[in-house]
């Protein structure tokens, strides 16, 4: 992939496939203090420095050989040089490889040059189409370096060029990148960003790869110790990083500092040069030729759907309408690309395949939910564990088939189906359990809905006539794939697939094999409810259009065209009975191909086992593994499949809907549950529900249970337990069809940080916030784990012990704390922020990409998410009420305590607010809590105390980025209104 010695010139370069650039910054706030730059020359690696003036160079002997013996590679440190605003990436390869001085040329003084310069070497070529330099710019968290790694002049002429708009622009996605701004083909391959000339004209085009994205987030230490044997030396600490200018003008620091900051570079680069070597390791493992192994690309999502392709491209071996040549060869990928996107979220959400739209189209997430929304601290020594489905969507996907075409799309209308009547259609007609979902709608009346979920915002034949606005405009923002068939839905904003729990009713909720088993498994009275839910829009693959082979493809294909139909459907028009028909033939475009999934995931999972959970092999595998549910559920990636991501949700949901109940669980997280041993229910679930109807919402705290002693403490004995708890907990027990559900999974109790799954206590104070406790021995609790959303580990450390004494005594007595914390910026939130001080300051400003900005915030203790709402009016209209106290609090309802009625008692609380919501209430007026915000209330007060230190924050940050650039920095974007408003112009043109 490199260039050795021997190509040394342009030519050289241009001859490769790519090259890799490995950068890393050192930098305080704004300013850039060095940049370092690693490639990797023949059997060596070169590392050339840049350091901003205001630090001293390097000291003599700096990069000696302790340096350069802790790398298994070669290691040379070229002599550093100053920044220079016109650092671009053709004079960092130019000092790197020493290369002969050449011209170097913006984007748009080449793009001038393009028709009067054909390549010498090559006559007969196009003039415009000149050799290219392939550069990968590859850093860990690139978020912060991309617009520190070159010189201030590069990216003004690049992104932001006067009198002109820019031909190259920021791309926000999960590896930040440029992008070209014409047509399609150019806005998803990597941009010409400079010319060089030494003679000849060369086009140099930039890539990036962030070594944070390939394999899901990790550190680069421990990406190094995996990858390269070699980690930092720890020579600057996390809470030096803060003062790096001190350091290194510090005589007893800079070497070490200097060492710091070339290491980083070293690593990225043989990092990625390991994650590439794997990568190609990873295609032989499945037999696929070396010849067809794709670039790696830069996210997981992005890798598995390759990988996903060609596995089943192995598999459609045959098929000549899939571009085959012949019986014995594999399929060819364009075509079963193609056929991959037919089952996709953009044809499902086209407005002329589904009435519906895009809510079609989307995969529901997992399940949350707290049991115990008014009772927030629970203890019972060594009782409480913390239970997963383990390798929950891996193992939903192991006995898996996808079907990889168009499914075919019932909806119908006012000829009302109830879910009884669609399910036993699709046992009869679908091609199996995995072949299918439905979209239901309706009341539950007489029992509490914990298993289906609703779209939040969904449109259901109730409320499809009086939203033809909003569904219109949802349509419109649903982008086809374009004719080049690059990947992704574009500009699309998925605001729809969120979903929420209702206890009266069920909103275009998702119903698969796995929910019907669990809605069999329910009481009769229940049971007939979710049967007689309407089935609004049913999704499947019929039996009769669904191939195993690709000999079995081509026979449908044939059958099934239809000779001499122009088009694929006809109409009649009677307008005497005002009906307009349809007719749509099912022609060999619905013919779909059955490919085995579980045979990829097995593989995956079983390379892990013999990598080792702690390699870089078995990172990489864990997870691909855990990804694949990914590449179907992701409406972005060209394997997309919603029949596919609903049935391995729907399935975990199933199960976890199974261990809540079963286990009598406090709260229940997408694959697992926090539970009490002491309290796992005796009786079954008809016996429970007699006793209280509110079980499937709140936790039992009454008996039967059964005893601990008898629960199994090894997994693997536990597993053998649970699925016969759950078996006879239900009712179920000795059909197979539940025996083979429960037993999807093996069971795993989670480890606490140091070590045992038993803890004594819990906090719980939403649907995803929880901390696990443990009783010191000389009193009090340490919290071994704690989750909060919106929350980082500072933030959570400040808040411990404040929220352990709330929640033991039961009395909130004035506001949360206030806690400082920190907000790495987006390149939309930079943007913001610098078109914020241009307007506050009317001058130039830094756009501060990665940087992070102050943030403060207070811990909201009674939460929407830890209630689950009767309908999606209520939520809705109660959100309403929840917002307005934040925005006049910045606190929750939790500041009623504070009254007389509930003496300080959060349970008291929250109890009012749950028996509100059970009430049927819509409003939080109830409890008078406009009153909490009148100007001398703790509420207001506090409030006024937040706003303004965010105020000072936000003022602080704008004037930074203003000051500077009082002295133009040597690095950096730096912008106007006029250039900014360039830059967001071209975003907006390569995402919409």
């Amino acid at each position: 992939m490199q260039a050795p010695e021997k190509w040394n010139t342009w030519a050289g370069l241009a001859a490769q496939k790519t090259v890799l650039l490995a950068v890393d910054t050192e930098f305080e706030r704004t300013q850039t203090l060095t940049v370092q730059f690693a490639m990797r020359l023949g059997n060596r690696v070169r590392v050339q420095l840049y350091h901003s003036p205001d630090i001293p160079p390097p000291p003599s002997g700096c990069f000696g050989t302790p340096f350069t013996e802790r790398f298994s590679t070669r290691v040379e440190v070229l002599r550093p040089k100053p920044i220079s605003a016109d650092l671009s990436p053709a004079r960092v390869v130019t000092d790197l490889l020493g290369l002969p001085t050449a011209g170097f040329l913006s984007r748009y003084e080449g793009d001038a040059r393009r028709p009067l310069t054909p390549w010498k070497a090559a006559p007969a070529a196009r003039p415009d189409r000149l050799p290219r330099v392939n550069i990968v710019m590859v850093g860990h968290f690139l978020r912060a370096d991309l617009l520190r790694a070159f010189g201030r002049n590069f990216y003004t002429t690049l992104l932001a060029p006067l009198d002109r708009p820019p031909a190259v622009a920021l791309r926000d996605s999960r590896v930040l990148a440029f992008a070209g701004t014409g047509g399609a083909a150019e806005r998803f391959t990597d941009p010409v960003v400079e010319y060089v000339n030494d003679g000849n004209l060369y086009e140099l085009r930039l890539g990036t790869m962030d070594t944070n994205c390939v394999c899901g987030q990790t550190k680069l230490d421990d990406l190094g110790r995996s990858y390269v044997g070699v980690s930092k030396d720890g020579s600057v600490a996390d809470a030096d990083k803060a003062r790096m200018k001190t350091l290194f003008c510090d005589p007893a620091r800079t070497a070490d500092v200097y060492r710091y900051a070339a290491q980083d570079a070293v690593i990225t680069l043989l990092v990625a040069e390991g994650m590439a070597k794997q990568h190609a390791c990873l295609y032989e493992h499945f037999k696929i030729p070396p010849g067809d192994i794709p670039p790696m690309q830069g996210t997981p999502g992005l890798r598995v759907a390759n990988l996903v392709l060609h596995h089943a491209r192995l598999t459609a071996a045959g098929s000549k309408s899939l571009g085959a040549d012949g019986p014995a060869e594999p399929a060819g990928l364009n075509k079963l690309k193609q056929q991959a996107r037919r089952g996709s979220a953009a044809t499902l959400s086209d407005g002329r395949v589904s009435r519906y739209g895009q809510q079609t189209g989307d995969t529901h997430g997992g399940l949350l939910q707290s049991r115990t929304p008014y009772q927030f601290f629970h203890e019972s020594e060594g009782q409480f564990r913390d239970l997963d489905l383990k390798s929950c969507y891996p193992a939903v996907i192991r006995p898996m088939v996808v079907y990889l075409g168009r499914p075919v799309v019932l909806e119908p209308g006012h000829a009302t189906w109830t879910l009884k009547r669609a399910v036993e259609y699709l046992l009869k007609h679908a091609d199996g359990e995995y072949a299918w979902f439905v979209k239901a709608s309706g009341q539950i009346e007489g029992f509490e809905n914990t298993l289906v979920q609703s779209t939040i915002d969904g449109l259901t034949n109730d409320n499809y006539r009086g939203r033809g606005r909003d569904r219109a405009a949802r349509n419109a923002n649903v982008t086809r794939m374009d004719k080049k068939g690059r990947d992704g839905l574009r500009g699309h904003v998925d605001d729809r697939k969120y979903t929420a729990l209702f206890t009266d009713e069920v909103n275009a909720g998702v119903v698969t094999w796995a929910t019907w088993l669990m809605i069999q498994a329910l009481p009769q009275v229940a049971r007939r409810q979710y049967e007689m839910l309407r089935a609004e829009t049913i999704v499947f693959y019929p039996r009769k259009l669904a191939a195993g082979t690709g000999a079995e493809f081509d026979e449908l294909v044939k059958k099934y065209r239809k000779a001499g139909h122009a088009v694929d459907w006809k109409q009649e028009l009677d307008l005497h009975n005002m009906i307009l028909h349809t007719v749509q033939d099912l022609d060999e475009k619905y013919v779909s191909l059955r490919y085995r999934v579980g045979e990829l995931t097995n593989r995956l999972v079983d390379l892990r086992e013999q990598s080792g959970k702690d390699t870089a092999e078995g990172l990489l595998y864990k997870t691909l593994a855990n990804t694949v549910y990914g590449a179907f559920a992701s409406p972005f990636l060209p394997t997309s499949n919603p029949v596919a991501g609903n049935v391995i949700t729907s399935t975990a949901r199933a199960l976890a809907y199974a261990m809540t109940q079963a286990l009598n669980a406090h709260l229940v997280i997408t694959d697992g549950v926090l539970y009490r041993r002491d309290r796992v229910p005796a009786d079954m679930y008809a016996a429970r529900l007699r006793q209280s109807s509110d079980y499937p919402l709140l936790h039992a705290a009454d008996g039967p249970f059964v005893r601990a002693d008898d629960i199994p403490e090894d997994d693997a004995d536990f597993t053998d337990w649970y699925v016969d708890h759950a078996l006879q907990f239900f009712g179920v027990a000795g059909r197979p069809e539940y025996e083979s559900l429960f037993r999807l999974h093996d069971m795993s109790h989670k480890k606490l940080p140091d070590g045992g799954s038993a803890f004594d206590g819990i906090f719980v104070d939403g649907s995803a916030n929880y901390a696990k406790l443990v009783r010191e021995e000389v009193g009090g609790w340490r919290v071994a784990e704690m989750k909060a959303r919106g929350f980082g580990r500072p933030e959570k450390d400040e808040l411990k012990k404040w929220l352990i004494h709330v929640y033991e005594s039961d009395q909130f007595i004035a506001p949360p704390p206030v806690v400082q914390g920190g907000i790495l910026l987006s390149l939309g939130d930079a943007l913001t922020r610098a078109a914020h001080a241009n307007a506050s300051h009317g001058r130039r400003a830094i756009v501060p990409l990665g940087l992070k900005q102050l943030s403060f915030s207070t811990y909201k203790l009674i939460k929407p998410s830890a209630f689950v709402f009767r309908n999606a009016r209520q939520r809705d209209r109660m959100f309403k009420d929840w917002q307005r106290l934040h925005q006049m609090t910045e606190c929750g309802p939790e500041l009623l305590a504070r009254r007389r009625t509930f003496r300080g008692s959060l349970t008291d609380v929250a109890k009012a607010l749950f028996e509100l919501i059970r009430g049927g209430s819509e409003r939080l007026n109830g409890l008078n809590i406009d009153k909490l915000w009148q100007p001398g209330c703790v509420g207001r007060l506090h409030a006024d105390e937040v706003k303004k230190l965010r105020q000072k924050a936000s003022s602080q940050f704008s004037i930074s980025l203003v000051d500077a650039t009082r002295v133009l920095p040597l690095t950096g974007l730096v912008v106007d209104r006029k250039s900014l408003a360039s830059i967001k112009e071209a975003i907006s043109r390569i995402h919409g």
